[in-house]
């Protein structure tokens, strides 16, 4: 069975006592990769570091040492205090979230019978058509003066 390792800095690489060198290409290592002959090997030096609150190879989430949890709450408190001084927040009162009405879909109602009697005796369109009616567009364009100017 493999172990799956992670590393908090992708592409970190970890020395084995014999002096190979094992990637943490994308930031994992699994060891079902691996040689079968080095398999164990890899995954007993691994579980030597892995989990512990120094290191920066875990098994299955990161491992927050006290230091960082503390700086965490920390941070969130200041962002906290900063965010009810800007916005004049008063103090103990709690924010909840606002209710979300649903979204709203618009329904396409469909063509019944008796409306889609004339569909299909309507003329197609043909490309001669639609260009007949292109230059015909273009020539009052082209034929268009400008407007007169307004004087008081």
């Amino acid at each position: 069975m493999s172990k799956v390792y992670h590393h908090r800095i992708p592409g970190a690489r970890f020395i084995m006592p014999n002096g190979k060198e094992v990637c943490f290409a994308g930031g994992i290592v699994d060891t079902a990769t691996l040689p079968e002959e080095s398999r164990a090997a890899v995954e007993a030096e691994l579980d030597k570091v892995a989990d512990q609150a120094s290191s920066m190879i875990y098994t299955q989430k990161p491992v927050e040492s006290l230091g960082e949890k503390q700086a965490l709450s920390e941070t969130r408190a200041a962002a906290v205090t900063a965010f009810d001084t800007v916005n004049k927040v008063p103090a103990g009162s709690r924010t909840v979230p606002m209710p979300m009405a649903p979204a709203v879909k618009p329904v396409l109602s469909e063509v019944s019978a008796d409306d889609a009697t004339g569909l299909d005796t309507l003329p197609a369109a043909s490309a001669s058509d639609l260009q007949a009616k292109i230059a015909a567009a273009k020539a009052k364009v082209a034929g268009a003066t400008a407007a007169p100017s307004i004087s008081k």
